[in-house]
């Protein structure tokens, strides 16, 4: 996961997942169904299709074919394996009602991910962009995506985490479409989210829920 060893993923599921199985677990994750934010505000669906047919299903599984995702959602996703596996919906103000928090995966599991997706920061996929200056000087953790389309020369990368990534606080979504000469990627506009939020805010000592707001 740390490095988007993408084959891998799609053989360890063809091994280990069936469809059904996968279809319901992004269920819980949020998938195909709008995000509320209290009172009549939501956020559309992240849509997903995860087909049958082994080649459909296992590019599905390793993150490509016909799945969305908005970053409101994918913010959401980062904060559920910073709360240790419990989905907390976020709200828009504070006297917004609030949906009752629920867990999505077991601590054990929210706790595998966090390690990854920590790797992912010191020395994977997102290695590079949060290790250039200006420094964040708070440990991340995180997952980047990234999808080109040859149509059109369009690249579109991702990157959603959260931090600090031994207590979090701040959870993040960064979304950047560059053409054929780009000139930055979501993984370095999210660290300079970050480091622009622990500057104005410096980390406390004590972990917290995130993804209130």
């Amino acid at each position: 996961l740390a490095f988007s060893r993408n084959v891998a993923i799609a053989k360890l599921a063809l091994a280990h997942l069936e469809p059904d199985k996968l279809r319901a677990m992004a269920a819980r994750w949020g998938f195909d169904r709008p995000i509320e934010l209290g009172g009549d505000e939501r956020v559309e669906a992240s849509p997903t299709t995860i087909p049958d047919d082994p080649f459909g299903f296992a590019n599905a599984a390793a993150g490509f074919g016909d799945v969305k995702l908005s970053a409101m959602h994918g913010a959401l996703l980062a904060a559920t394996v910073a709360n240790g596996g419990v989905m907390v919906a976020p709200i828009e103000s504070d006297d917004a009602d609030q949906a009752a928090p629920r867990r999505v995966v077991d601590a054990k599991v929210a706790r595998a991910l966090a390690a990854m997706m920590r790797e992912t920061v010191a020395a994977g996929t997102a290695r590079r962009q949060f290790s250039t200056a200006p420094h964040m000087n708070v440990p991340a953790a995180g997952k980047t995506g990234s999808l080109t389309d040859y149509s059109t020369g369009l690249e579109t990368t991702w990157f959603i985490g959260y931090a600090p990534a031994d207590h979090p606080e701040v959870a993040v979504a960064s979304v950047v479409v560059n053409t054929d000469k780009w000139n930055v990627r979501a993984p370095f506009t999210a660290k300079e989210a970050l480091r622009s939020w622990f500057a104005a805010h410096p980390p406390e000592k004590a972990s917290g829920v995130v993804a209130r707001r």
